[in-house]
């Protein structure tokens, strides 16, 4: 044991001896491989080396070093050498050279139409391979590395592909031509009509030419919202007039949102008119669920409408005069920069109705033998105004202004078993609107913006009732009712996007919005209620979209909003997938979690009727709505032949819902679950296209006022509905016809969950468009048929029901639309 203790310490002596020898280095103009050798003969070090390459390099040296790695580093300094020190072994290597750092190319640009130099907002380009798309303003930006070259493809919806090859630079101006036929004096060669950028191209969006819009069916007044019905997942049946419901979302749960102004709602009477003006739309998207962090505050859907910004060339003007509204649209530039826009609509008295024309009686009617239908009133009028332009830079500005306003009323004076009923219902709103944007452009970076916006609805209902005994000296029903209720919306934001390479893109913002609510409700001139109430949130999100290869896309995003009055933050993350295995075949994936802050909630009372006004939620019990989205679509499409299916699943809580009597009313919260599928199939050849779209769909909901826990169906759930569609080009003749059909929803769900009869929806449209030009004006006449086989339907929750007894009541209906021919001439200059 001592002898092994012996050895252990000589064996320390002897390497700290070693250590501590100071090692000399003298060599004249000696190959390093020789120096080495040296090194590890005389002072016992382990080396490996290349002999033949460490050779090449010849050294003069005469110095003393305390240690090995002290003698190594003198000796390779300047020599591409370097060595490493694996146990006691010192490994001799070249140098790794380090990469070239390569140099960075970026472009910027702006896409715009050729003929009036108008913005094209949200373009889809392909750059080397990998896609971007462009801002609301048509502004692009892309960096490579490496590679001075940048090949384009370009693609927008109703315009030509354009392929081109730029060289690095900043503020490149890149003009399409369109692809949709424009009559211009010299005859044109016919360009296959491309009616959508394929509907499943992202999670939920579909793109929506609106030029194409003026060829269906209809008085060209409302020409936005009726292809909005015939696309999938929007619900057509029912003809529903105030909102729009897509994917089986609720009444104010979709927005609308027109060149960053909320719209909250006009009447839009049998498809005649709508609240936003055709003339002044340049493109349409319509995010069905399922959109990323850089979209909020509503748990349905949101469609979204840019404004034109008015021609930069030329003055022109617009006149669209149909049987029942007359639309004029101005524009003209200021400068080479600078332009306005101007609009007005106006109904007037319609020159002939359905009465007229000594049509037959529709057959096989679904209304009971308590109903009755009427045919309202109803008087419209807007404007709309924008100033917009560029700096020299080209950064992009603008103020936009719109306001609408709408009388709808009706008078009935119905006799029945029990006496006489009467009634006189009125409804006044009017919408208003402003934004000023300033969207400044980072020097080939990105872009970042400032918005301001503010918007309002104002809505004032009367509803007198009264139903007298056969003898007229008693009433057994009386109703005096007045109700007041105005939302508005002030919106200031700034955003921006930073594209931080080739495949990453940053997009943030921030910012604040304050929603106020008012609501008065009058009975027999007895204030009930007067309450005002107001919530501010500051919102903000953070999103980075990029390329996993050429094949695979993926966005990741967070939104956050803090509720000032009730001090919660909601957070919303959200992640949206996108795979192209070829140029032909996309599949995409979505989920995320949603929040809205204002509501509008249904009041229903004894008789089961639904009267609906805009609330803060948040406040006064009244939950903020909570949702999740999953979506999973796939697309294809190739020359012209284009098929696509969606398919989702959302489910909603926090759905408030009033249920009143006499005496009391109280607030029921519930949950709401939506499932279904978005079937979409379309062709195009020579100019000609079809299209043909199936939806099935099951919207359940269950209240604590249930019989039992078991969820029931929704006001407005439909199972299946088709819609057909096709647009023959005749050139200068257009003609054009859809068909809708519904399986029915139920028309007046009761309180106590009666299950009704499902009535089905079924119309016909069809439409001829005749276009010429009388020298330097362009004219389009044209006649629609809607409603060709004058089929009865029931009007989405339109009704009112006033009691005759204790037991009945009469139901009143609002008509859908009937045979209704309408003639309507466009004259553009």
């Amino acid at each position: 044991m001592r002898r092994k203790y012996y050895i252990l310490l000589f064996s320390l002596i002897s390497t700290i001896n070693i250590s501590a020898q100071v090692i000399r280095v003298e060599a004249k103009d000696a190959p390093l491989n020789g120096i080495l050798i040296k090194i590890r003969d005389n002072y016992s070090v382990n080396l490996s080396f290349d002999n033949k390459e460490l050779a090449k390099y010849k050294i003069t040296v005469d110095k003393y070093f305390s240690a090995p790695d002290l003698a190594f580093d003198y000796l390779l300094k300047d020599l591409p050498l370097d060595y490493e020190k694996h146990g006691s072994v010192y490994l001799f290597f070249p140098k790794k050279e380090p990469l070239p750092k390569l140099k960075s190319y970026r472009i910027s640009g702006k896409i715009a139409d050729a003929e009036d130099m108008e913005s094209l907002p949200f373009t889809r380009i392909m750059i080397n391979g990998l896609g971007i798309i462009s801002d609301e303003y048509g502004n692009f930006n892309y960096e490579l590395k490496g590679d001075s070259l940048f090949q384009l493809k370009i693609f927008h919806l109703g315009y030509k592909q354009l392929d081109t090859t730029l060289n690095p630079g900043l503020n490149n101006k890149i003009y399409l031509n369109t692809s949709i036929f424009e009559l211009r004096e010299v005859i044109i060669k016919s360009e296959p009509i491309v009616f959508s950028e394929q509907t499943g191209s992202q999670s939920g969006l579909m793109r929506i030419n609106h030029k194409v819009a003026r060829l269906i069916p209809g008085n060209g007044d409302n020409s936005v919202f009726n292809i909005l019905r015939l696309q999938p997942g929007v619900l057509a049946a029912g003809e529903e007039s105030n909102q729009m419901i897509i994917w089986g979302s609720y009444e104010g749960q979709s927005l609308v949102n027109f060149d960053g102004v909320t719209i909250f709602g006009l009447k839009n009477y049998n498809d005649n008119i709508s609240a936003v003006n055709p003339y002044v739309v340049k493109d349409i998207r319509v995010h069905k669920g399922g959109f990323d962090a850089t979209m909020g505050e509503r748990v349905g859907a949101i469609v979204d409408i840019t404004a034109i910004d008015g021609d930069k060339k030329k003055a022109g003007f617009n006149l669209n005069i149909n049987n029942m509204t007359m639309n004029l649209m101005g524009e003209a530039p200021l400068s080479k920069k600078i332009s306005i826009v101007a609009a007005f609509r106006q109904t007037y008295y319609n020159l002939y109705s359905a009465d007229d024309l000594n049509l037959p009686q529709r057959s096989g009617s679904h209304m009971p033998d308590n109903s009755i239908v009427i045919k309202p009133d109803y008087i419209f009028r807007d404007g709309n105004f924008k100033f917009s332009g560029q700096t020299n830079y080209g950064d992009s500005y603008g103020l936009n202004m719109f306001w609408g306003q709408d009388n709808f009323s009706y008078y009935i004076d119905q006799a029945h078993t029990n006496g006489i009923v009467s009634q006189n219902f009125e409804e006044k709103s009017k919408q208003y609107g402003s934004r000023f944007q300033y969207n400044k452009l980072l020097k080939g970076r990105g872009t970042i913006e400032l918005n301001a916006a503010y918007s309002g609805l104002n809505k004032k209902t009367s509803d007198n009732q009264s139903n007298s005994g056969m003898n007229m000296n008693h009433n057994i029903h009386s109703k005096e009712e007045t109700v007041t209720n105005e939302i508005t919306e002030l919106k200031t934001t700034l955003s921006g996007k930073i594209r931080l390479s080739n495949k990453h893109e940053l997009e943030f913002g921030g910012g604040f919005i304050t929603n106020s609510t008012y609501l008065a409700e009058d009975s027999f001139a007895i204030n009930l209620t007067n309450r005002f109430e107001q919530s501010t949130r500051i919102q903000s999100y953070l999103q980075e979209r990029f390329a996993a290869g050429k094949f695979l896309y993926l966005t990741i995003g967070l939104r956050a909003n803090y509720v000032s009055e009730i001090q919660k933050t909601f957070l919303q993350p959200r992640i949206n997938i996108s795979f192209t295995p070829t140029e032909h075949l996309k599949f995409n994936a979505s989920w995320g979690k949603y929040n809205q802050f204002i509501v509008l909630n249904p009041i229903i009372d004894q008789y089961n009727n639904y009267r609906y006004q805009w609330m803060i939620s948040g406040l006064n019990q009244i939950p903020v709505l909570e949702s999740q989205h999953f979506t999973l679509a796939s697309v294809f499409n190739q020359k012209g032949f284009s098929v696509s299916i969606e398919g989702y699943y959302k489910e909603t809580k926090g759905i408030s819902r009033f249920i009143s009597n006499e005496t009391d009313r109280i607030l029921f919260s519930g949950i709401g679950k939506t499932m279904g599928i978005d079937f979409f199939m379309k062709q195009e050849y020579n100019g000609h296209t079809a299209w043909i779209s199936y939806s099935v769909t099951q919207a359940l909901e269950w209240f604590p006022y249930f019989q039992n826990s078991e969820f029931q169906s929704a006001l407005h759930n439909q199972r299946h509905e088709i819609k057909l569609a096709t647009i023959i080009n005749l050139q200068p003749f257009f003609i054009s016809a859809n068909y809708v059909y519904g399986s029915g929803f139920i028309p007046n769900a009761s309180t106590n969950n009666i299950i009704e009869k499902q009535i089905p929806y079924s119309r016909i449209d069809v439409a001829g468009i005749y276009r010429f030009s009388i020298k330097k004006a362009r004219l389009e006449a044209g006649i629609s048929i809607l409603n060709l086989l004058n089929t009865e339907n029931i009007k989405f929750s339109n009704i009112t029901q006033i009691p005759t007894s204790d037991t009945n009541t009469l139901n009143v209906y609002s008509e859908t639309v009937p045979f209704t021919p309408a003639i309507f001439l466009n004259i553009s200059f």
